[in-house]
């Protein structure tokens, strides 16, 4: 008898993954708690039945396809899993990225890459290298774009999927040809037990990799390096660590593999040892680029990014001029220390996916004469950890429900206004930013929105907070054009 699906939440994912099915004649059953997204459904052709209405074909149902978002466990469990778990044995808990992997052509590969920060920048970049190289490639995932946008049965070059840890959670068979760990930090405490929960959940990107499969892993944050170093006693799979700072490069240089830095010049080294059944014994050494030289892309975070993108690529197969030429091309991605404007010599910058202490602490790190808008819905993450980099700071400029949280740890060392909203915040940072001047060695003010929480306290999500961020500044922009300024 043919499985029935029950697919639990129709956003984006759950939509696309819900309307293949439909077209390929499974039998399936959907639900989601939003009106609106039932009702795009139903006019779809997808059977929408309420799970606690009599109705409802448990009987027949043997896999949930769960939508990301959707917790099995913490904060607490949606009364529909807790119900599906009751009323199916043996129930199977999967996602639309799982079952598009039992359906894609075999032969086909996928990269994954996860990490705290990171990855959509390193995904989005590893895709430009490959459109630049002539591959045809799909790039999908918690990026934004689901993975049944595209087909599972057509001949591509592969598939570049960014996948988050809520992903990864029910991802039983998953099998990446190359995996890309870019960093862990502290991330969704709300929803793990701890970090090492956290971290471990991350890790599962691995668990059905092989010695023919390969990870590329940054490994300047302190989780990652522990699992470099656990893995590299295990054989489980090819390891091509990356490093951008002075602290672990000598891990990779003593490795014989990998990317790391060396004075100003990030490098490569390739060892054919290191290579399963290889029997030459050959170590080429290349010289890829300077850290903080691309126009755009600021900052030793982006640096890590380019690298982890250029590492995945040459594992991949794609010859060095190719890469170096997406590499260039690569303008960045929306709300990822996204350049807006400069108006009256103040810079505008869009980081609003910094939703993460860890990720704002990255973007403060790019920047001098910074006026930083922070706060929202606070993670649990350590504040203090900016703490060392508020030399860099003029003012903060707090918005949100975190307000208090961030004035509490920050006030004694730097100046903290409550602004409150964002419109408030950008129009108080950019006041104050053409009042004080430009920073150390005459570089320009920059107003950064760079919150270090979540947005759902105002915001729909990051895109809508840096959306609206955007046009704030651009009504700034016309209001001192029509004043007689550029």
């Amino acid at each position: 008898m043919m499985p029935c699906y029950f697919i639990m939440g129709l956003g984006r994912s759950g939509f696309s993954a819900a309307h293949w099915l439909e077209k390929q004649g499974y039998d399936l059953v959907a639900w989601d708690d939003n009106t609106t997204l039932r009702e795009k459904a139903q006019a779809h052709s997808i059977k929408v039945v309420d799970p606690f209405e009599a109705d409802f074909p448990w009987d027949r149902v043997s896999t949930l396809i769960l939508s990301p978002g959707i917790p099995m466990s913490l904060p607490s469990p949606h009364p529909v899993v807790t119900m599906a778990q009751e009323k199916v044995t043996s129930l199977e808990i999967i996602n639309d990225m799982e079952l598009f992997s039992r359906h894609k052509r075999r032969e086909t590969p996928i990269i994954g890459i996860t990490g705290t920060n990171g990855k959509s920048t390193t995904t989005a970049w590893l895709g430009e290298i490959f459109r630049s190289s002539g591959k045809k490639v799909g790039v999908a995932g918690n990026i934004g774009i689901p993975v049944f946008d595209f087909d599972p049965s057509s001949f591509m070059d592969g598939f570049v999927w960014e996948i988050s840890s809520y992903q990864l959670e029910n991802m039983p068979s998953f099998h990446p040809r190359i995996a890309v760990i870019t960093n862990f930090t502290p991330d969704h405490l709300d929803r793990y037990k701890s970090e090492i929960e956290y971290y471990k959940t991350k890790e599962k990107i691995l668990q059905k990799m092989t010695q023919d499969d390969w990870l590329v892993i940054g490994i300047d944050s302190e989780p990652t390096l522990r699992l470099f170093n656990q893995l590299k006693s295990m054989g489980k799979c090819g390891l091509f660590p990356v490093s951008v700072t002075d602290v672990t490069s000598p891990y990779v240089r003593e490795h014989g593999m990998g990317i790391y830095k060396e004075h100003q010049r990030i490098k490569m080294v390739f060892s054919s040892r290191m290579i399963p059944n290889e029997k030459k014994s050959e170590t080429t050494l290349w010289d890829l680029f300077s850290l903080g030289d691309h126009p755009r892309l600021k900052g030793v975070h982006n640096d890590e990014n380019r690298a982890c993108a250029f590492g995945a690529a040459f594992l991949f197969g794609v010859p060095l001029d190719d890469i170096e030429m997406g590499i260039k091309k690569f303008q960045g991605l929306p709300h990822r220390s996204e350049y807006i404007a400069q108006i009256r010599d103040v810079l505008f910058i869009n980081d609003s996916k910094a939703t993460n202490i860890e990720a704002a602490l990255k973007s403060l790190n790019a920047y001098d004469a910074i006026y930083w808008i922070a706060g929202g819905v606070y993670k649990g993450d350590h504040i203090a950890r900016v703490l060392p980099l508020l030399s860099r700071v003029k003012e903060v400029f707090l918005i949100g429900q975190s307000m208090q949280i961030f004035e509490d740890c920050l006030a004694s060392t730097v100046s903290c206004r409550r602004s409150g909203t964002l419109d408030r915040a950008v129009r108080e940072a950019f006041n104050e930013a053409q009042t004080m001047g430009k920073g150390k060695g005459g570089t320009k003010p920059v107003v950064l929105l760079a919150p270090g929480c979540a947005s759902f306290d105002q915001f729909r999500d990051f895109e809508e907070r840096g959306n609206v961020f955007k046009e704030l500044v651009m009504r700034i922009k016309e209001e001192t054009k029509q004043k007689g300024d550029r």
